[in-house]
């Protein structure tokens, strides 16, 4: 299928990026849920009282390390009995 100017879709849908999203959501669940767009790396908290709506990143790399920050922030806030984290699951 072809887009406008003659662009192949399969650059547009990179099988690659779609496996590193798929990766992310797959290591991440159930706390977190992946959407992986055409020009967006976005994340969004499942647990309730994360301190974020959503994460983003340019790239997997700092998609990921967005996820992290929350993560420990969440642990540290659990660790205070503030009741803002998730318990010790964190990787």
């Amino acid at each position: 299928m072809r887009t406008r100017r003659g662009a192949s879709r399969s650059r547009v849908y990179d099988p690659r990026q779609r496996w590193i999203a798929a990766s992310i959501e797959r290591e991440r669940a159930p706390r977190w849920v992946v959407w992986w767009g055409v020009a967006s790396r976005r994340a969004v908290p499942t647990w309730q009282g994360a301190a974020v709506a959503i994460v983003e990143g340019r790239d997997a790399g700092e998609l990921w390390a967005a996820m992290n920050a929350v993560e420990r922030r969440a642990l540290g806030s659990a660790d205070r009995g503030s009741g803002g984290g998730f318990g010790r699951d964190v990787r």
